[in-house]
């Protein structure tokens, strides 16, 4: 059972950024499968942030999960 925080904004929502992680967590799947479906463009390519990170944004995988 979730609940909403009463502080959840849903444009922040659509904006919200989530780890290589978060994102496994959410498919159901590895970190690395994450990584290979990214590559070969299977999921939305990750937001790069410097030269080292990267982060998905939520919006684009709720629309990858949608279109499954």
């Amino acid at each position: 059972m979730s609940q909403e925080s009463p502080h959840s904004d849903p444009d922040l929502d659509a904006v919200r950024l989530l780890r290589d992680r978060d994102v496994a967590r959410l498919l159901a799947i590895d970190r690395r499968s994450v990584w290979r479906m990214a590559a070969t463009g299977e999921l939305p390519r990750p937001v790069r942030l410097g030269s080292r990170g990267a982060r998905w944004r939520l919006a684009d995988l709720e629309d990858y999960v949608d279109s499954l």
